[in-house]
């Protein structure tokens, strides 16, 4: 599987009354319960890179300046990812095996786990993403 280049979350995974479903973005974003962690997904980009991590990309935020960007970077808060993102989420991945792992752990404990195609998609966890 190549997982080369950028990607985007197309569907998430829900629980609803109807059990546990993959729904569109889009349609999940309609809800009016919905949760602020998916707004903030539509605008992020997804990238296996080949220093071994999984970096989730966002834009900079409008309005800050660039002394406030080039401070934070020299104080280590704040990893620039090319033109115009910032990095909020990083994981380790690799391939073992012919599959493809990502780290899944939290608080530094590691858990790979297998990113698995789906109908012309990856999914990871509650995700589905489609290449951006």
């Amino acid at each position: 599987m190549d997982v080369g280049g950028y990607w985007k979350v197309k569907q998430v995974l829900m629980l609803d009354d109807s059990g546990r479903t993959w729904r569109d973005l889009e349609e999940v974003l309609q809800r009016p319960d919905i949760d602020s962690d998916l707004l903030r997904v539509r605008d992020e980009r997804c990238v296996f890179c080949p220093d071994g991590y999984f970096r989730t990309i966002a834009p900079l935020p409008e309005g800050v300046t660039q002394k406030e960007i080039d401070d934070a970077v020299a104080r280590g808060r704040l990893e620039l990812y090319g033109d115009g993102f910032m990095v909020v989420g990083k994981n380790g991945w690799k391939e073992e095996n012919g599959r493809i792992l990502m780290n899944a752990g939290v608080m530094g404990d590691s858990q790979w786990e297998e990113i698995t195609e789906a109908g012309g998609m990856i999914e990871f966890l509650m995700y589905r993403y489609v290449r951006a």
